[in-house]
C-alpha cells in the first residue's frame, strides 16, 4: 500500500465559502417534485424572499437544486455586477 506523502490543503479563500439559503421548510424531495419543473415559479418565490428579507445566503438552494444550469446572478441577490 502506498503511503500518502502530500495532502491537499483545505481552501480558505472566500470563493470557496458559499452560503446556501436554507430558510425554506419544504426542501425534502424538491428535486423529485413537479415544483422543480416550474423554474418561473421558483424564481418568483426567490424574488419574494429577497423582497421580504427572508433570503439570507449567497445562493438560493431551491433554485440550485431545481436547475444547476442557471447562471450565478439568477441564484443570488448579488447587486454587484463587476465580474
Amino acid at each position: 500500500m502506498k503511503k500518502i506523502t502530500e495532502k491537499t490543503p483545505p481552501r480558505d479563500d472566500e470563493e470557496s465559502k458559499v452560503k446556501f439559503c436554507l430558510n425554506c421548510d419544504d426542501m425534502d424531495d424538491l428535486a423529485l417534485s413537479s415544483e422543480a419543473d416550474d423554474l418561473a415559479q421558483l424564481q418568483d418565490r426567490f424574488e419574494n424572499c429577497v423582497h421580504t428579507g427572508r433570503f439570507d445566503g449567497d445562493v438560493c438552494s431551491r433554485l440550485f437544486v431545481a436547475d444547476d444550469d442557471l447562471n450565478a446572478s439568477a441564484l443570488s441577490d448579488d447587486d454587484d455586477d463587476t465580474e
